[in-house]
């Protein structure tokens, strides 16, 4: 995340933590940004109608539910940073799950599976928090999807839902990373995922995973 004199640090996401995104993020990704899904002009973002306080609670359900229905745990994180005027600000949310039972390219395997995943825009930097835009957020949570996974055990390969709201521009980031996107008209990802395009997943198999996160090593 570059050079920065900041305090930067990765947590676990507790309510505060979303309700501060929901209260000082979120109206800034509002008031500057639209859905592709909304209006065929503007600046996109996917999780421009996101409720962080909401998908925390959900993930606390899926979590009471996982047990019995074998869905794996979901972990939320966030990335905090302390600023020249604000203090432990929330600049990335992550909500993913270490392994849950995937198929991609007809093969069904335990995979790291990011479920929500957002980074702060740059006018939150430079209009909100008075200090320079920390580059490489995103790419940061990614890496704690796929550390989650190796920390329980798990492989490190990773799947994850490109949101149709984001638009050809967050297809092309996850392509740039080097992820293999699935085919159109493939079988559902998991059961409870049918609705979805097979062609909005996005995945790293163990080998690209560890090449991927090499990349960011000296950012641990």
């Amino acid at each position: 995340m570059g050079q920065s004199i900041h305090s930067v640090s990765i947590v676990e996401m507790r309510p505060a933590e979303a309700r501060r995104w929901h209260g000082l993020v979120q109206p800034v990704i509002q008031n500057n940004y639209v859905s592709s899904t909304s209006t065929a002009s503007g600046r996109v973002r996917a999780d421009w109608a996101w409720n962080w306080p909401r998908l925390r609670a959900r993930a606390g359900l899926y979590n009471l539910l996982g047990s019995v229905a074998r869905w794996g745990y979901v972990r939320s994180l966030c990335v905090v940073v302390d600023g020249p005027m604000h203090k432990a600000v929330p600049i990335g949310m992550l909500a993913a799950v270490p392994n849950l039972e995937t198929t991609a390219f007809g093969v069904t395997e335990g995979r790291a599976f990011t479920w929500y995943l957002a980074d702060a825009p740059k006018e939150l930097y430079t209009g909100v928090l008075g200090m320079p835009v920390l580059q490489d957020v995103a790419r940061v949570l990614i890496d704690c999807s796929i550390q989650l996974a190796l920390d329980g055990g798990y492989k490190g390969s990773l799947i994850l839902h490109a949101s149709p709201a984001g638009g050809t521009r967050l297809q092309q980031f996850y392509r740039s990373l080097g992820m293999q996107q699935l085919p159109s008209g493939a079988g559902a990802v998991t059961p409870l995922r049918f609705l979805h395009s097979t062609d909005e997943y996005f995945l790293f198999d163990d080998v690209q995973a560890a090449a991927f996160c090499g990349t960011l090593g000296g950012q641990r």
